[in-house]
Formats: C-alpha cells, sequence, structure tokens
C-alpha cells in the first residue's frame, strides 16, 4: 500500500510537469478551431485545461500526506504497545523467578534417591521407612484425591481438607506437602492477582506467558496435582487462562488421572 501510495505521487508528479508544458506548446504551434493567438484566450484554455489536472494532483497528494502520517501514527502506537510490554514484564517477571526459584529450592531440599516402587497408582519407597522424591509424594496425594472423589462421587464443594481426606494410607508427608501446597499457592495468587488489578490485553498475554512457563517446568507427577490447585482454589485464573489449562491437560499421559482433571475442568467451565 505505501508503495502503491508513492508509485502514484510520481505519476501524478510527471503529469503535471509534462503536460503542462506541452499543453502550452500545442496551443501556440498548432491550428485549432478556434483562435488562440491572444494572450488572454491562451491563459484562458491552458488555466481550464490544466487546472483539473493540478486539482487532481492536489487531492493525491494531500491523501499521501495523511497517509504517511496515518502510518506515522500507528507505528508510533506500535512502538509504544511495545514499551507497555516491556515495562509490565520488566515489573512482573523479578518477582515471579523469585517464586519460581523459591519452589524449586523447596523442591531440592526435600529430595531423595531412594529407589520406588509402584503399588498400582501409588508410588511407595522399595524400603520401609526411606523417604521418597516430593514429586513422588504429591502424586501420591493427587492419587489419593482421585480415589476419594470417586468413592464419593461428587467433585463439588472440594475444599483443602481433601488433600488430606483419605481411608487409605499413602506415602507423604503432610507437613511436607502442606508447604508444597503453600510455594503453589504464592505462584498462583501472585498471577491471579495480576491477571484482577488490570484486564489489559498485554497484561494478560504476559501471565498466560507465565503460567504456560510454570506449568511447563513441572513434572507430570506435579502437574497432576497443579492443574487440580489451580481450578479448585483459583479457578478466575483458571478460566482465564482456559486454552493453556487445556492445552496442560490435553497433553497428559491418558489414565484416570487426566480424566479426573478433564471432569473437573468442564465442570468449572460450565458453572
Amino acid at each position: 500500500m505505501k508503495k502503491g501510495v508513492v508509485f502514484m505521487g510520481i505519476v501524478m508528479m510527471l503529469i503535471m510537469v509534462i503536460m503542462v508544458p506541452v499543453l502550452a506548446y500545442l496551443f501556440t504551434h498548432k491550428s485549432w478551431l478556434i483562435d488562440l493567438s491572444g494572450k488572454n484566450e491562451l491563459g484562458d484554455a491552458i488555466g481550464g485545461t490544466t487546472a483539473p489536472i493540478i486539482g487532481i494532483c492536489g487531492v493525491v497528494f494531500t491523501f499521501m500526506a495523511f497517509y504517511i502520517q496515518y502510518e506515522f501514527n500507528k507505528r508510533q502506537n506500535e512502538i509504544l504497545q511495545l514499551q507497555v510490554k516491556i515495562n509490565i514484564r520488566q515489573s512482573l517477571e523479578p518477582y515471579f523467578i523469585y517464586l519460581i526459584d523459591s519452589l524449586k529450592k523447596f523442591k531440592l531440599e526435600n529430595n531423595s534417591n531412594k529407589k520406588i516402587k509402584y503399588a498400582g497408582n501409588y508410588i511407595e519407597p522399595q524400603n520401609l521407612g526411606d523417604a521418597i522424591k516430593l514429586k513422588y509424594q504429591v502424586s501420591n496425594v493427587f492419587m489419593g484425591i482421585v480415589d476419594y472423589k470417586e468413592t464419593h462421587h461428587t467433585i463439588k464443594n472440594i475444599q483443602l481438607s481433601d488433600l488430606f481426606s483419605y481411608e487409605k494410607q499413602i506415602s507423604f508427608n503432610e507437613n511436607v506437602i502442606d508447604e508444597y501446597s503453600f510455594h503453589v499457592n504464592t505462584v498462583f495468587k501472585f498471577l491471579s492477582y495480576n491477571m484482577e488489578i488490570d484486564n489489559g490485553e498485554d497484561k494478560n498475554d504476559i501471565i498466560e506467558e507465565f503460567l504456560f512457563k510454570y506449568l511447563s517446568s513441572l513434572s507430570i507427577n506435579e502437574i497432576h496435582f497443579n492443574i487440580y490447585y489451580l481450578l479448585i482454589f483459583h479457578t478466575d485464573l483458571a478460566l482465564s487462562c482456559k486454552n493453556i489449562v487445556l492445552k496442560s491437560i490435553e497433553n497428559l499421559p491418558t489414565d484416570r488421572k487426566k480424566e479426573f482433571l478433564w471432569n473437573i475442568f468442564q465442570y468449572k467451565l460450565n458453572n
């Protein structure tokens, strides 16, 4: 479009430069049906012939000026939006990184290299008394939630106490899981708060990006628990970023855990 406007302007300018001298020459050197030998007649003829051409060129040049100004304003607006996005990112990213690093540090402090074995969908230490990695404890907690909800045939009114309401004895440290939940809740609360205080599209895009990065950094054992926690206790954030949540669920292996999360997602989406 911009090249077309420039080309049009050049063409119109050439027409003006060429047509006026050509018409003056024709009127004074060629025979016409009317006598143009007088200066007044010649001036009227040239003026009447070239005036429309000059008028059209004036309109075209005015359009070009407005179009160039429009393009400049559009570019300035894009630069301004980019700067706003950069400022938002710079204000949020350091604290977000701090929260993620705190969670990573906590997980490292509660890691273990002891061997494990599977008891159905649960993960247990191979030797009694051994501690298993935090991610396995988190997986056991989530599996306990699935069993508990399937036994009670409901996903309504899920409470934080459900995290520890099992009839089945499973391998996990309640204090460690409680602190892990605190870290998870802090991350989601930070994202929720910043999504709520400003509904600007730029900020929402950044929050969605942060959520995607966070979920992508987790192991599958943790993703189940984190998506569950997000859907139940930070529903507004989950629905605001529903495409990210849906993609995360779809990427999980097909099993009872995935089906359970899918059912909760559908329930929250429709209620």
